[in-house]
């Protein structure tokens, strides 16, 4: 299952033509491509898809879903240095990412942005990222489709790049997603540090209702307690 199958699939469900369904964000033959798997579609356009055609954001993903103890499927997708990388960031190591960004594993241009979001976040020196940056970071980044420990950890590269409004649906869809987690799980911490950095993305934004929302639903996970925040 693709993006862009899924997005087939409801638009058949609601009986709409291709025109209908993308509604002016994007072109009607750009949207065509997307279907038909020839063009990716990035973050901003198919929330506003999503939205615009009140389909769920939790739904329209559900079919992407993997189990957390399923290692053959993660293999795939997950190179030999990304779990260092990102444990080093979700444990707030610098000097481990300093490390790792010299290895000789992680010398292309994807790492190479990854390395340079993660140490101006953990700097807090996302503000100094030349605007050029920014407008590509999201698009280049994120890769919505699987609730993973990939995901979550390039939910946190975008987070200071993107509107309240957007963060706020790819949260509630990890939300929904991680209700079954276990804290023998390893995708726990990875789902932790995720929350906790949008806690203070929404405290920053002075979302203090949104903030409390999330503090509460920590709390209730396994192994944490009010001062995980």
């Amino acid at each position: 299952m693709t993006i862009g199958e899924q997005l087939k699939r409801e638009r058949i469900l609601l009986g709409i033509t291709q025109r209908q369904m993308c509604a002016g964000i994007i072109t009607e033959s750009f949207y065509s491509r997307v279907e038909n798997n020839k063009n990716e579609i990035n973050i901003d356009d198919l929330i506003k898809i999503l939205n615009k055609q009140h389909i769920s954001f939790y739904d329209f993903f559900a079919p992407f879903s993997i189990s957390p103890i399923d290692p053959e499927i993660q293999q795939v997708s997950i190179s030999p240095i990304d779990p260092e990388i990102q444990q080093a960031f979700i444990n707030y190591n610098r000097s481990e990412l300093k490390r790792l960004k010299d290895d000789k594993r992680s010398q292309d241009s994807k790492y190479q942005l990854e390395f340079k979001i993660m140490l101006a976040i953990l700097d807090n020196k996302t503000e100094e990222l030349s605007a050029d940056l920014k407008q590509n970071i999201k698009y280049r980044v994120l890769h919505i489709g699987k609730f993973d420990n990939n995901f979550l950890v390039d939910l946190q590269l975008v987070m200071p790049f993107c509107d309240l409004d957007e963060i706020k649906l790819l949260i509630d869809y990890i939300l929904t997603s991680g209700q079954g987690l276990k804290v023998t799980d390893d995708r726990m911490p990875f789902l932790l540090s995720t929350l906790i950095a949008y806690i203070k993305y929404c405290i920053k934004k002075k979302d203090y209702v949104e903030a409390r929302r999330v503090i509460a639903y920590v709390q209730e996970m396994p192994n944490t307690s009010s001062t995980a925040c």
